[in-house]
């Protein structure tokens, strides 16, 4: 074998229109060199094929294959995974974007990444590579043994039939279930951006683990009755497992939501996955946005946003969000968790994708995002009274990137809590409690109002972003969500079945509190300053803050907030027009 270009590896004309390469994997055994040819088909011919999903992972550990007759160089990750993925006596057929795509022509990887929808979902199975458990070396490294592996399968297979299945806390100890389903939790394949559009997209999938296989749906069924056992207060186990299986749950639910969602018929819309995923990570950084381009290629509005590899990353972000807040006919691109340092030079109101955002936090600001039409109407999407809303309540400036937006400078901020986020109370009853420790620190707490209705209630619904569930008669498992039909003295001093909605509260460490000059109490970014404005942006179901510049002619982005008494739209009672605010490049 000898060494080539890649030109040479792909020869001739560029791929015709909905065509793709294959890889066929030449049977041998484990120990054996790996032997792969590819073969050229149109997605229009039905082929027959695997795909598989895993990470680059570090390209420094490079190992060597056979592709088409010449030495190829992969990383260490995929030189595993085909080693598992190989036959000892029949070729195996997939689809792998490393050997697929020639991955030094920027027009190749485009119009492939578009075609991506259409390859994992046309497989005929997916399989999601997380681990190898040889003794080589490897940064997906869990160092588990097959039998380990083998025995958290058929614990998660025995719950999986069994939904009242509960392993002794002796077997668990003993078969190291707990410890082997927590690597595999801690795999990479988790982490990268990519593996979110190749889990959701097929319709039949599997991971693999060095030679052991576990159904999706195994996951999910296992994952589904550990949390109904949990919600039915039966388990009996110690904290370690609730660790373990509730990160189970939230990692396999997550991606099972969206798949759901999807093959429901039910559209996404591209700003929500963006902020739903923004912790996973990348390679290339503008793969942040164009690896969740195939979950939405479906609506006719994204058809405008095509995947450019000549682009920069800062060209390929401020191009596409100028675009995606007119298309998408809302705001909530403006929704977002707090960001650390900002690389790139974009305006203030845009996302900077390259930004950290604490993972934690994500599966929160994932449900939060979702239910932000459900929840609130802070600016009267459905205008009701006397408001003229106009068509395009927001227009984008072609050379500044400024973002003009119709809306109303509704308040200032007076004072901010600066409360440290390790007071924050575990229970749902110590909240109001402890928001009254936090307003006693104002130097005016007895101002502090909203529509009249007395504090008890204001911190009650504050704690709660003013959501609750409705349990009905007992026996049945459905809940409803608040509606502004409730009446307030419903909610302080309370009975069942009005109980806070957990997940909300569980949204307040990533705010702090604060006072505005008309009396108002909210909740607000870290990093808002007294004097900065809490404004209302037509087609935004949340207020902002915003920081006035010099001259106050423009507005510097700070966040999101929750305003207590306005977040059904009451600020723009009886208001005729709004005003252009700008939010500064």
């Amino acid at each position: 074998m000898m060494s080539i270009y890649l030109g040479q590896l792909y020869p001739g004309t560029k791929l015709a229109p909905r065509t793709i390469r294959l890889v066929a994997i030449k049977p041998g055994v484990f120990g054996d060199p790996i032997s792969c040819t590819l073969e050229t088909v149109s997605l229009d011919d039905h082929p027959h094929y695997r795909a598989l999903s895993y990470t680059w992972g570090d390209t420094r550990h490079k190992r060597h294959i056979s592709l088409n007759g010449n030495l190829f160089v992969v990383n260490q990750d995929l030189h595993a995974a085909l080693r598992r993925l190989r036959h000892e006596q029949k070729w195996q057929t997939y689809w792998i974007d490393m050997l697929c795509i020639n991955q030094a022509d920027f027009d190749e990887r485009s119009e492939q990444v578009v075609l991506m929808p259409k390859i994992y979902s046309k497989a005929k199975q997916v399989v999601f590579w997380l681990a190898d458990t040889t003794n080589d070396t490897t940064d997906n490294k869990m160092e588990l043994t097959p039998t380990q592996v083998y025995a958290a399968k058929a614990f998660l297979e025995r719950l999986e039939r069994d939904p009242s299945y509960q392993a002794t806390e002796v077997d668990l100890v003993h078969e190291e279930i707990l410890d082997t389903i927590s690597s595999i939790l801690a795999c990479s394949w988790w982490t990268r951006v990519w593996t979110v559009q190749e889990a959701i997209l097929p319709l039949r999938a599997i991971l693999l683990m060095g030679p052991v296989h576990i159904q999706w749906e195994t996951l999910v069924r296992a994952a589904r009755n550990f949390m109904a056992q949990l919600e039915q207060n039966s388990l009996q186990h110690p904290p370690a497992y609730l660790h373990v299986m509730l990160r189970l749950y939230q990692q396999v639910t997550v991606i099972e939501w969206i798949r759901e969602l999807r093959y429901s018929k039910e559209h996404l819309k591209l700003s929500f996955l963006l902020h739903a995923f923004r912790s996973r990570l990348c390679t290339d950084s503008r793969d942040k946005l164009f690896a969740f381009l195939g979950l939405v290629s479906e609506l006719s509005i994204y058809a405008r946003i095509i995947p450019d590899y000549k682009l920069s990353t800062s060209e390929v972000l401020g191009t596409i969000f100028e675009k995606l807040i007119p298309l998408e006919d809302n705001l909530n691109l403006l929704v977002r968790q707090k960001e650390g340092k900002r690389r790139l030079n974009l305006p203030t109101w845009m996302p900077d994708l390259t930004a950290e955002v604490d993972p934690r936090q994500s599966d929160l600001h994932m449900y939060v995002m979702y239910n932000l039409p459900r929840f609130f109407n802070a600016s009267h999407r459905k205008p009701q009274g006397t408001l003229q809303m106009p068509s395009s309540p927001w227009k984008v400036d072609e050379r500044s990137k400024c973002l003009s937006v119709q809306g109303l400078p509704f308040d200032k901020i007076l004072e901010v809590s600066r409360h440290d986020p390790q007071r924050l109370p575990l229970k749902d009853e110590e909240h109001v409690e402890f928001l009254q420790t936090v307003l006693n620190d104002f130097k005016d707490p007895k101002k502090v109002y909203a529509r009249n209705r007395g504090l008890p209630y204001n911190l009650w619904c504050l704690v709660n972003f003013d959501q609750i569930v409705i349990k009905p008669p007992e026996g049945t498992i459905s809940v409803q969500i608040r509606t502004r039909k409730i009446k307030p003295d419903d909610y302080f001093g309370h009975t069942p079945p009005i109980q806070p909605l957990g997940v909300m509260a569980e949204f307040l460490p990533l705010f702090s509190c604060f006072t505005t000059e008309k009396g108002y109490i909210g909740l607000g970014p870290h990093d808002m300053k007294e004097g900065d404005d809490v404004c209302i942006l037509l087609g935004a179901d949340v207020p902002f803050v915003l920081r006035p510049t010099r001259g106050g002619e423009k507005h510097e982005y700070v966040g999101h907030c929750f305003v207590q008494g306005i977040m059904d739209g009451e600020a723009l009672e009886g208001i005729v027009f709004c005003s252009s605010l700008f939010l500064k490049d």
